[in-house]
């Protein structure tokens, strides 16, 4: 029994030890979350999870149909590390689309169509063979996943039509070719006039008679004098 009273008291104190130790370094890693954002009463509050293996160092925000992005929100953060988590502040307005740009690494990418209802955690992942970042979530309506990666690689291989000429040019130069060769096919029509000549001669086949009619009139003449 005493053995067991010692054991026990041992035990006790190792615990309370271990607790001692370990409990306010993990109090600072599990409660230190940075905050990104203006926090209000209308902004949105949803917590951002970089699970791209890299640092993002940058995040600005825009409506859908604004040319330019807003300030850089981490300007004067240290990034979002990798598996790192933040709360993410910001007043979008009741209709229309976002787009969030992030620099991850040393590359910018967007994402399009950013939910600003609808969710609590996103996650920001990113396709390094497709050269494209995307996030996943849970939607709060349906309770289903939402991934976008394969939205964000068709609205990159758009841009990428709509902004590269040589492929503008393959698409359009082959089917004008036709109309451009339609003209050669006229040039029979032109050679039409060359078939009238023998017409304009006619009038060079009637000067024989002209000059005949001539001398017998002047033979006539002659008789009546001397007679």
């Amino acid at each position: 029994m005493k053995h067991n009273k010692k054991r026990i008291l041992a035990l006790t104190m190792c615990s309370a030890l271990m607790m001692g130790s370990i409990n306010p370094v993990w109090a600072q890693t599990a409660y230190k979350v940075t905050t990104i954002g203006d926090k209000s009463e209308d902004a949105a509050k949803i917590t951002l999870v970089n699970k791209t293996k890299k640092k993002i160092t940058a995040l600005s925000v825009k409506k859908a149909e604004d040319e330019e992005f807003g300030d850089n929100l981490l300007e004067n953060k240290k990034g979002i590390k990798n598996k790192e988590k933040v709360k993410f502040y910001y007043e979008f307005e009741q209709e229309g689309d976002y787009e969030v740009a992030l620099t991850i690494g040393k590359t910018e990418y967007v994402l399009h169509a950013f939910p600003t209802k609808d969710v609590k955690t996103i996650n920001i992942l990113m396709d390094e063979e497709e050269d494209v970042a995307y996030i996943t979530y849970i939607s709060l309506e349906t309770e289903e996943e939402v991934n976008t990666k394969e939205d964000e690689i068709a609205y990159k291989n758009d841009q990428a039509v709509s902004t590269d000429p040589a492929v503008s040019q393959e698409q359009v130069a082959p089917q004008q070719a036709p109309v451009q060769q339609a003209p050669a096919q006229q040039a029979p029509a032109q050679q039409a006039p060359a078939q009238q000549a023998p017409v304009q001669q006619t009038p060079a086949q009637q000067a024989p008679t002209v000059d005949i009619t001539a001398p017998s009139d002047s033979g006539c003449l002659d008789d009546a004098i001397l007679n």
